[in-house]
């Protein structure tokens, strides 16, 4: 019996934990209220590349923790590659069998056994690959990146499955170790719970409507515009992580980044700038998903105007492009104006959305009497005016001689009693 779950081409590729469940979720558009509500913030840490600010993990250097989207219509659960194991001496007929009932599977497999990879027969190397098919005579369907760190389906033998789960995490740990500078202090925790198995089921559709979180966009936003750490939100949860750069601050941090490959003290960011193109045109597309919706007026005309800096990121990708080839300085001049000008271009274009974005939240969900509206808390509150304190209908005689005991208390027209009530 031969399988194949559908994938489809997602709005982020730039990292495998980005690319491989939103090829789930792109399947049909039911999604798009969860990813334009979230995937909006990013930040930057000295040493490390661009991320996404997705969920409250998201700060978290393990890959279990990254995988964990937090979609409603994706259905998401973990194993230790070494239980799996235990439960089954031959795990491949196991997950075909998971396979036929629904489930994606993404494994940490050893690419020295994978024929698609450049490090096959040469080297350990262990990352994760989806699973998403399996035909009895070809195998099964995997995706992956190839050598250029692009997304890609190939066939995988099923007699190549075995050997690649098999290996020992510390044959990759002692290459990994001889690597030019070492591992990054980081490592230790991105390899928590690896090698290990993630089951990705999508149970959305069409008849699965989410509501867009617009809220959490307009906090989000907000969060960019000033530079706010947004893990700050959630520290009573999970420990925020301090420092880094965050939101439109991580603009001078790319341009070191360019400055630093361009002295040689840093490898060519190719990551963070994928990421930032894909960053732009997610972007594009909550801004025609809001007008679609009636939540932004298409006579502003936000979407239109957003293609200047579409079109920025473009020149910019392609001006990188020709800097990794030919390495000439001018064009590394060229790629931090470039920059600059996208983050100067956007700016007045998403201070207006969150206005008006607050403006319509305003006007559909009125915030309760001397509420703060969600997204002004940094001093342009606009607060309602708060009705009168009812006030006491007891005597002054009867408060006089209540007040003489101790712990007196005032019980007011509402009913309510306690130091504090009016």
């Amino acid at each position: 019996m031969s399988v194949r779950l559908p994938l489809h081409h997602p709005p982020f590729t730039a990292y495998l934990f980005l690319l491989y469940p939103l090829s789930i979720l792109a399947r049909d558009r039911a999604y798009l209220p969860w990813l334009y509500a979230t995937h909006l913030q990013w930040f930057v840490y000295p040493g490390e590349e661009l991320k996404l600010y997705v969920h409250p993990l998201s700060i978290s250097h393990s890959l279990v923790d990254a995988h964990r989207l937090g979609c409603p219509l994706l259905e998401v659960q973990t194993l230790r590659t070494e239980v799996m194991r235990s439960l089954a001496e031959d795990p491949v007929p196991a997950l075909i069998r998971l396979l036929e009932q629904g489930y994606y599977l993404q494994l940490d497999l050893d690419h020295y056994h994978l024929p698609f990879r450049v490090e096959y027969q040469r080297r350990h190397f262990l990352h994760e690959v989806l699973l998403f098919g399996h035909d009895p005579a070809v195998g099964f369907s995997a995706l992956a990146f190839d050598g250029a760190g692009q997304g890609g389906t190939y066939p995988l033998p099923a007699a190549c499955l075995g050997p690649a789960l098999a290996t020992p995490v510390e044959a990759y740990l002692e290459e990994a170790a001889r690597l030019p500078g070492g591992v990054p202090a980081w490592f230790d925790q991105a390899m928590t719970g690896r090698p290990g198995l993630f089951l990705f089921r999508y149970r959305g559709g069409p008849t699965v409507p989410l509501e867009l979180d617009e809220r959490g966009l307009i906090e989000q936003l907000d969060d960019y515009l000033t530079g706010r750490n947004s893990s700050e939100r959630y520290r009573l949860a999970i420990p925020s992580r301090p420092g880094g750069a965050w939101g439109i601050e991580v603009y001078p941090a790319l341009v070191q980044g360019i400055e630093a490959a361009a002295s040689g003290t840093a490898p060519y960011p190719a990551v963070p700038f994928r990421l930032l193109g894909e960053h732009k045109q997610c972007m594009a597309g909550r801004l025609t998903w809001l007008e679609a919706a009636g939540r932004l007026p298409a006579s502003a005309g936000l979407a239109n105007r957003w293609i200047t800096v579409t079109g920025l990121a473009e020149a910019l990708r392609l001006v990188l492009l020709r800097w990794a080839a030919t390495g000439r300085s001018s064009t590394l001049a060229e790629s931090c104006r470039l920059l600059t000008g996208l983050a100067r271009a956007e700016e007045p274009l998403l201070r207006e959305l969150l206005e008006r974005l607050q403006e319509h939240r305003e006007r559909v969900d009125p915030p309760a009497v001397g509420l703060m509206p969600p997204g002004r808390d940094r001093g342009e509150a606009r607060f309602r005016k708060r009705p009168a304190a009812p006030r006491c209908t007891h005597s002054r005689a009867s408060a006089r001689g209540r007040s003489r005991s101790s712990g007196a208390r005032c019980r007011s027209a509402t009913g309510r009693s306690g130091p504090g009530a009016r």
